[in-house]
């Protein structure tokens, strides 16, 4: 860059007429005075030539100023110098500034003026009075360097700044803050300086319509001190959608205002592609019953998602999240606390995932739930040492309830199999004696009418139908059997005017006739199906009546009441018959199951009273001291009233008083 020689022409006026010896030239110059001859190489040079680039005068006789001056700096100087000689006589000297080599080695930025004084005896050619800018031009380049790379980097990370002042109303921006808006450059200039107007015509013509009267203000003002921001979307000339964020400081002591705007476009598309992959994660996250968890190493500080919190019964507004160890001792099950704790205690002394842990937790309010936890990956710091542990807990409870459940079928469906071979065996078998009783019997009778012996087939003819009737109550029992698995359609059921009737039955029998039968009254009203509530409790009181030995007096007492807060009636029949030993207290239950093969029936009345009694949710038991002791039936309906429906109740400890 050259100096600007118009402001000092009055100056160099008066030193036209003061330089009348060269000497008078040193006495003006504060830097240096050179003169180059016709020739083109130095004839004079004044003392403080030493100071500024390290010569003796003497040395700069004779020798051109090409041979000091940097290759690049030749050429506009040898102009400068013949523009000097056309000039000659003007104010107006040519000036440059031009890089020379220092005799101690490096360049100076030197400025000099060029005057032509050929014609004046005692210079006889053209004057350069010389200055070292070398310090200034340096900033100047620093300045400019500075410059590139701040526009190099606000276009790299996609920003652009301005000024504005409103006592002026100038409007200073960079050429990127027009590209960020997808407005037209204008020329190539890299700082454009724009009116109010242009501004909304160029800045704002591409902002969104809802955020165009903010930017308007944002940009434009009137603001109070702070840092105002501002995020809003420009509509580029290709029909694509930018975000942007803008931040402004208001000058200290002015009304300026400087301001720069950044795209966030890929930042803002980021935390939108974030924000829907956690909205997916926590979806899945719920769907599965599963949380997410991390652990801080070293210290064991821990973090959980909203699942983990869910799946905890707690919520993250109310709870403290506390260390890993106060987590087992808050949530983990007692029984499995020992374990969880040691097992977590090796993976972090180590610094190493654990391994996949199934435990039991509790929640605050008392709800035990089953959980996996499992550890995914540790996650290593820059050094390699272990820095986190993430992993995840799914509540397993359902699927544990369900492997239950399912051994527990398996097994009822092995007693099931176990029972119907049991079944198929002792069911041919018992139907297939009185079939070949009649079959043989038949023979008999038709031998006997040969003979003309009625009295004889008379005999086997009786034989014949007590074995029909045999079969015949086999097979009322199988179909009694087989009617249990229908599902229940509860009614109101009267015990005591079901009671009532199988007794007025059972009493015209045989056995029956000689028991004396009470029930105590009322009996509680129960819930269920009358019809086979009333042959499950037949087959109690026939039973009772049945196996009352050798009693002089055998009584069957029906009672009941209600348990459970009212939810429930509890049944006996009692007698004071033979008895069963405790150990056979279950066996009896059994199908085709008789302790006495010669009693009479099939061996599957009491099968059929505990399956029915099952099917309404209640139980059938049996509580007897011993042969000879007598013994009570028990069993557990739902009562016909409004109190609360309960879990199946719990078999007594002790049964009612017997008569």
């Amino acid at each position: 860059m050259s100096e600007a020689p118009g402001a000092r022409g009055a100056q160099l006026d008066a030193l036209r007429g003061r330089l009348r010896s060269f000497g008078g030239v040193v006495e003006a110059m504060a830097d240096c005075a050179l003169v180059v001859g016709a020739d083109g190489r130095f004839i004079r040079a004044s003392e403080s030539v030493r100071a500024v680039l390290g010569y003796e005068p003497e040395e700069m006789i004779g020798r051109s100023p090409g041979e000091f001056t940097h290759a690049e700096d030749v050429a506009p100087g040898d102009e400068k110098v013949a523009e000097a000689r056309v000039t000659a006589g003007h104010v107006a000297a040519p000036s440059f500034v031009a890089r020379v080599r220092h005799k101690r080695g490096g360049w100076r930025y030197l400025s000099s003026v060029l005057l032509d004084l050929t014609s004046e005896p005692l210079y006889g050619g053209i004057l350069m009075l010389v200055r070292d800018v070398t310090a200034r031009e340096l900033a100047k380049r620093e300045l400019a360097d500075k410059s590139a790379l701040l526009r190099n980097a606000q276009r790299l990370a996609g920003l652009g700044s301005w000024r504005f002042d409103p006592e002026s109303a100038r409007f200073e921006c960079v050429r990127a803050l027009l590209e960020l808006h997808g407005a037209a450059p204008r020329g190539s200039e890299e700082y454009l300086t724009l009116t109010p107007e242009e501004v909304r015509e160029t800045l704002l013509a591409g902002v969104c319509e809802d955020d165009r009267a903010r930017v308007e203000a944002f940009m434009l003002g009137p603001h109070d001190e702070g840092e105002p921001t501002i995020e809003y979307c420009v509509t580029r000339p290709d029909g694509g959608r930018r975000h942007l964020a803008g931040r402004l400081q208001i000058g200290r002591g002015s009304q300026a205002l400087l301001g720069a705007v950044q795209d966030i476009t890929q930042r803002r598309e980021s935390e939108t592609r974030l924000r829907e992959r956690e909205e997916l994660l926590e979806i899945a996250q719920r769907l599965s019953n599963t949380g997410s968890w991390s652990i801080e190493l070293p210290g064991g500080s821990t973090s959980w998602s909203e699942q983990m919190y869910r799946i905890h019964g707690v919520s993250p507004e109310t709870f403290a999240l506390p260390g890993v160890d106060a987590q087992v001792t808050a949530f983990v099950h007692p029984d499995d606390a020992a374990a969880i704790h040691a097992a977590l205690a090796r993976a972090l002394a180590a610094g190493e995932s654990p391994p996949p842990l199934e435990y039991r937790i509790r929640r605050p309010d008392g709800e035990v739930r089953h959980v996996l936890a499992h550890a995914s990956q540790t996650i290593f710091s820059e050094r390699g040492a272990p820095a986190r542990i993430v992993g995840a807990v799914q509540d397993v409870t359902e699927r544990t309830r369900a492997e239950r459940e399912r051994e527990r079928l398996l097994g009822e469906l092995a007693d099931k199999n176990a029972e119907l071979e049991r079944f198929t065996i002792t069911a041919t078998h018992d139907l297939k004696s009185p079939l070949l009783t009649i079959q043989g019997f038949l023979r008999f009778i038709e031998r006997d009418l040969e003979r003309g012996d009625v009295t004889r087939a008379r005999a086997d003819l009786g034989r014949v139908a007590r074995a029909a009737e045999t079969m015949r109550q086999l097979l009322d029992s199988l179909l009694d059997l087989s009617r249990v698995a229908r599902p229940v359609e509860p009614v109101t059921v009267s015990l005591s005017e079901v009671a009532r009737a199988i007794v007025r039955c059972v009493s015209a029998s045989g056995a029956g006739a000689r028991a004396r039968i009470v029930i105590d009254a009322p009996l509680p009203d129960a819930r269920g199906d009358r019809a086979r509530i009333s042959t499950a409790l037949q087959h109690l009181i026939e039973n009772a009546v049945t196996f009352t030995g050798d009693q002089e007096a055998p009584t069957v007492r029906v009672h009941a009441e209600l348990i459970q807060g009212g939810a429930w009636v509890r049944c006996g029949v009692t007698d004071n018959g033979v008895g069963v030993d405790p150990q056979f207290h279950e066996r009896i239950f059994g199908l085709f199951e008789r302790l006495d093969p010669g009693s009479p029936g099939a061996g599957i009345g009491l099968t059929v009273s505990r399956r029915v009694i099952e099917a309404h949710g209640g139980e059938l038991w049996v509580e007897s001291a011993g042969p000879g002791a007598g013994c009570t039936f028990y069993f557990t309906l739902p009562a016909d009233t409004d109190a609360p429906a309960r879990d199946r109740p719990a078999t007594p400890a002790a049964p009612p008083a017997r008569a």
